[in-house]
C-alpha cells in the first residue's frame, strides 16, 4: 500500500499525508499521518507499516510515531 493520501488499509486506517520526517522506528522510512476511520484519531506511523497498521487508540495497535509540529 502506498502512502497516497486517501488510501485506506484493511483495518480502516486512512493515509492523511506523508510528513517527510524521518521515522524513529525504521531506518529509511518516513512518518506518515494516519486517521482511524472508526474512532477518528490521528497518529503517525512509519511508511513501511501503513499497509498493516491498526489504530493505537481503539484497535490495540502499536503506539504511533510523533507527528512533526505537534
Amino acid at each position: 500500500m502506498a502512502s497516497i493520501p486517501g488510501t485506506k488499509n484493511k483495518h480502516g486506517q486512512i493515509v492523511v499525508r506523508d510528513t517527510g520526517a524521518a521515522s524513529i522506528s525504521h531506518p529509511y522510512a518516513r512518518v506518515v499521518e494516519l486517521k482511524c476511520s472508526e474512532c477518528g484519531k490521528f497518529y503517525g506511523a512509519n511508511s513501511c507499516d501503513v499497509h498493516e497498521r491498526r489504530c493505537p487508540h481503539c484497535q490495540h495497535g502499536r503506539p504511533g510515531e510523533p507527528l512533526p509540529g505537534l
